[in-house]
């Protein structure tokens, strides 16, 4: 589990909780309507002649589009920095008016419901101007969840990522690690969360190259920095199919990057142009040039001087090679005389 948000994190959090609810009666209500609204006897009592589709409207934008935005601020609102929680709490507030005037717009307006859309709607101005209204509540939560949303692995140890890939679905993910080594004077700190896995301690980037080139596996690697180009120098030396600077997830969540591992864990890529070309397999054609196929002629006794000359031309020592060439062009010579006789 993620560590658990502190109390003013947590009001904001069940605030959204209680929106979520509050929007799901409100739609059960308005179910019960949908039944009332074609009931004998009772449907002359509604406001307008066609309640049911004007019920239908209110019911699935409250259990629908009011539910999961509430769910989502939750959400969003646990897994969020303490800052500018007034903002988080202005947009509860501004959602939940325009949830107000969603719901009472089917009793005092008279807007006929519009059904093709993915989200229905009522011609009705009360209805529009709450959904404007929970619009822009909506758009200040996205826009606080992302400004103000945690950096994993902000510490320079790492310590946010080791506890996202050891936690995350019980640990059982790809991003899951299986050795851990720490710089001297923050091992105690990364021992800490590492859940019992051994962490190694290094001195230097030299030592810390070592020990992590000797590992019989080599899928891939997680450097966690000051600097940027301090974490790419160190992993252009690192031997594994992948090494990523101050991150966790990012070769493993884009399909443009190929995935592979060497040494134990494998070999081969997946996706990326690298993984397309595994299907492949090199096909090569050659084209003999010239009219000559002496590499065609049965070999006989007058080749033996021929190949014999050439050897030594050039392989033998620089005294021999003059001779050799003498040797090699008579010996050509004499082939060229054989094969004329036998033409």
């Amino acid at each position: 589990a993620l560590p658990p948000p502190d109390r003013p994190r947590q009001a904001l959090a069940r605030a959204w909780l209680w929106l979520g609810l509050i929007a799901l009666i409100a739609s059960g209500l308005f179910s019960i309507f949908l039944v009332l609204s074609r009931t004998p006897g009772l449907r002359e009592l509604f406001p307008v002649a066609d309640f049911f589709r004007v019920a239908l409207v209110a019911h699935v934008d409250l259990s629908v589009l009011v539910w999961f935005t509430a769910i989502a601020g939750m959400l969003w609102s646990i897994n969020s920095a303490t800052q500018a929680l007034r903002w988080g709490w202005l947009a509860l507030w501004t959602c939940a008016f325009g949830v107000a005037l969603m719901s009472l717009a089917p009793f005092v307006g008279g807007g006929a419901p519009i059904m093709a859309n993915y989200i229905p709607v009522l011609d009705d101005p009360v209805f529009l101007g709450g959904l404007l209204v929970f619009g822009a509540g909506f758009t200040a939560l996205v826009l606080r969840s992302l400004l103000f949303a945690p950096v994993l692995g902000l510490r320079f140890d790492g310590s946010g990522a080791l506890r996202f890939g050891l936690r995350l679905n019980g640990g059982e993910t790809c991003m899951v690690p299986r050795r851990v080594f720490a710089q001297e004077g923050i091992a105690r700190r990364v021992r800490e969360v590492a859940g019992g896995l051994p962490v190694e301690e290094f001195r230097d980037e030299d030592s810390a190259h070592a020990l992590v080139n000797a590992l019989a596996m080599g899928l891939g690697v997680s450097v966690f920095t000051g600097t940027d180009a301090r974490g790419r120098a160190f992993a252009r030396e690192v031997r594994s199919g992948f090494a990523v600077v101050n991150d966790v997830i990012a070769p493993t969540a884009d399909p443009r990057m190929p995935f592979g591992g060497i040494k134990g864990s494998g070999f081969g890529s997946t996706r990326g142009a690298e993984g397309l070309l595994e299907m492949t397999h090199p096909h090569v054609v050659v084209v003999r040039g010239g009219r000559a196929r002496w590499h065609f002629d049965d070999l006989e006794a007058v080749h033996q001087p021929f190949f014999s000359s050439y050897i030594r031309a050039v392989h033998g020592g620089s005294g021999r090679r003059l001779r050799a060439l003498v040797d090699l062009a008579k010996a050509a010579l004499r082939v060229q005389q054989h094969k004329t006789r036998k033409s």
